[in-house]
């Protein structure tokens, strides 16, 4: 009987991990596809020129610099040529991979439904869909905070 138990709760488990997986997924690709192709404001000018010379004294980026997101963009940057879709990867990516997190965090603060509430608030919110396709810093900071 707790043999039975045990395997309900792995097989329950493993349906948890893949509904984050495949909600990651999609969230990567919708926020990619609805990336913007040029610059949204004038902090994004400042990120992407920061990925060639980053000193925040002369605001490149602007204080306090941002040096996570920053890094993750030169990373990104060995991969992708242009400075503004390198910054939209870091986005795209943070945005995506913030929700098998998410998700954990909803599990250890409630139940599965709670955590899928909290997936499906992630996956369609306004506020994260548009940062998600933003080349700014806020989705990696989402990241780092449910980490």
């Amino acid at each position: 009987m707790a043999s039975d138990a045990n395997q309900s709760a792995e097989s329950a488990g493993r349906r948890s991990a893949v509904l984050a997986l495949a909600a990651a997924a999609a969230v990567l690709a919708t926020r990619l596809l609805a990336a913007p192709r040029y610059f949204e404001n004038w902090d994004v000018f400042e990120f992407a020129h920061a990925l060639r010379h980053f000193d925040p004294s002369w605001s490149q980026p602007h204080v306090p610099g941002f040096p996570l997101f920053v890094l993750a963009g030169k990373l990104a940057h060995l991969l992708v040529r242009d400075e503004i879709a390198a910054l939209r990867w870091v986005s795209a990516l943070a945005s995506a991979l913030s929700l098998p997190l998410l998700y954990r965090l909803g599990r250890r603060a409630g139940d599965r439904e709670r955590a899928a509430l909290w997936l499906a608030w992630w996956c369609t919110g306004p506020l994260f869909w548009r940062f998600g396709v933003l080349p700014l810093s806020y989705t990696l900071e989402a990241l780092v905070a449910v980490g």
